[in-house]
């Protein structure tokens, strides 16, 4: 059994296990969304609303269910 040992030298663009685009990687395509969904989605990340009753009581559920 063989094993490729990385030299010092040697940088990461020259090893035999390059990036893959997504879709060979993981089986599908990439996502694109407009940028103005991208600043939506980063605003609710940055600022999450606060939970609402049901997501209380589901939380809750679960740590009853949890222990």
């Amino acid at each position: 059994m063989s094993v490729a040992v990385k030299k010092k030298s040697e940088s990461c663009a020259d090893v035999d296990h390059q990036a893959q685009p997504a879709e060979e990687q993981f089986g599908f395509e990439p996502t694109i969304i407009s940028q103005a969904d991208w600043d939506f989605m980063m605003e609710v990340l940055e600022n999450p609303p606060k939970p609402s009753e049901r997501l209380r009581a589901a939380r809750a559920k679960y740590s009853r269910y949890k222990g």
